[in-house]
C-alpha cells in the first residue's frame, strides 16, 4: 500500500506558492530555509515532478506545482476540518484578512457574521484595498488569508466566485459601432476572486 503524502510538505509547498519565497514560506511555517528547501526535495522526488522553479529570487509553480496546488489544499483544508471538529476547546487568536474594495461591501457582512458565530474568540482584522496590494501584502507576511481578483494573473488561490462581464455605453454613443472599439488602456476588469488560504 502507498504510504500517504506528508501533509507538512504539503503545507510548506502551498506556502512558497502563496508568497513566492522559499525564506518567507520558512518563516511563515516556523522552520528554517534549508528544513524547507529540504521539504520541496522530497516532495518532488516522491511525485517524480518538478513543482517549483526559480529565477533569482522569484519562485513560480510549474505545471504539476499549479496541479498539486489546489489539492494539497484541499488535504489541508480537511486536515484542519478534522482537527478542528474533535478540538476540545474553542480556537483563538487573531487573523489578519485583506479583501478587495469591490468584494468588501458585498461579502464582509456575511463572511465575518457566519465565521463570527462558529469562531468566537478569534478577532478578524480586515483589510480593504486593490488586489495587487493585498498579494504583496501576503508575499511579505502581512496577512494570513485575502481574496483577490483574478484580473491580477495570479496562478495560485481558489476560484470562488465568477461575474459576467458587460459592454456599456451611453445611449446614442458610437463606441460599440466602430471597429476597433476605442478602449482606454487599463487593467482588465475582474472575473472573478481568489483567496490563497494558510494556516
Amino acid at each position: 500500500m502507498t504510504a500517504p503524502l506528508d501533509l507538512d510538505q504539503l503545507q510548506s509547498f502551498c506556502a512558497i506558492a502563496d508568497c513566492g519565497s522559499f525564506t518567507e514560506a520558512a518563516r511563515r511555517v516556523n522552520k528554517t530555509q534549508s528544513a524547507v528547501s529540504m521539504q520541496i526535495k522530497r516532495l518532488e522526488e516522491r511525485l517524480g515532478q518538478p513543482l517549483l522553479t526559480r529565477d533569482g529570487r522569484s519562485v513560480a509553480l510549474t505545471n504539476q506545482g499549479e496541479a498539486l496546488y489546489a489539492r494539497a489544499r484541499r488535504m489541508l483544508r480537511t486536515n484542519a476540518e478534522i482537527l478542528d471538529h474533535f478540538s476540545d476547546g474553542d480556537l483563538a487568536g487573531q487573523i489578519r484578512f485583506g479583501v478587495p474594495d469591490d468584494y468588501a461591501v458585498r461579502l464582509l457582512p456575511v463572511i465575518l457574521s457566519s465565521f463570527q458565530r462558529t469562531h468566537p474568540k478569534i478577532a478578524v482584522d480586515v483589510a480593504c484595498m486593490a488586489s495587487e496590494d493585498l498579494l504583496s501584502g501576503m508575499r511579505s507576511g502581512r496577512y494570513d488569508i485575502i481574496v483577490f481578483t483574478r484580473g491580477t494573473e495570479q496562478n495560485y488561490g481558489e476560484l470562488f466566485r465568477t461575474e459576467k462581464m458587460y459592454w456599456v455605453a451611453s445611449h446614442g454613443g458610437r463606441a460599440l459601432a466602430s471597429e476597433p472599439r476605442p478602449l482606454p488602456a487599463v487593467r482588465p476588469a475582474a472575473s472573478g476572486a481568489r483567496a490563497p488560504w494558510r494556516r
